[in-house]
């Protein structure tokens, strides 16, 4: 029985770590709608650190499995493991709550992803636009597609 106390508490670790790193997204994301530079930086020195946390639980989960002599892949062992002792509900329930919180930490990753990507474009067209070397077509005061440079010398001082 203490094996499989041991998987559910090494479960319950995952579960907890995933929950910390969902906190860590949510912080980038409020730091991304704010364009602090200072904050998204050791959001994500923490995003690595909770990642690499996160994974060595897990590969520590599958080692246990490993010892045990299951196929963690094989769900009809895992369960049959769990049911021999009266813990398949626990389990299943455990491990449903952990694939649901990656899934909602994959979503807000991808967003923070789509909204930074969306920042470097922004800052990527302003700095052609100064530099005078656009690179994709404008349109002029006439409303006609300029494809040209057109940054433009304002005087000399």
């Amino acid at each position: 029985m203490t094996r499989t106390t041991d998987l559910i508490s090494i479960t319950r670790d995952v579960i907890a770590a995933i929950h910390q790193f969902k906190g860590v997204l949510a912080e980038e994301s409020d730091a991304l709608a704010q364009s602090d530079k200072t904050v998204l930086m050791e959001i994500a020195e923490r995003k690595i650190r909770y990642a690499d946390h996160l994974d060595q639980l897990v590969r520590l989960r599958s080692r246990m499995f490993t010892q045990i002599g299951v196929n963690e892949a094989d769900k009809t062992a895992v369960k049959a493991l769990f049911n021999d002792y009266g813990q398949r509900n626990l389990v299943d329930n455990d491990w449903q709550s952990a694939m649901k919180l990656l899934a909602e930490c994959q979503v807000m990753n991808q967003q923070a992803g789509a909204s930074i990507q969306a920042q470097m474009q922004f800052v990527n067209r302003g700095l052609e636009i100064l530099h005078g070397k656009p690179r994709h077509a404008t349109y002029g005061e006439q409303g006609t597609v300029v494809n040209e440079g057109y940054a433009k010398e304002l005087g000399t001082a």
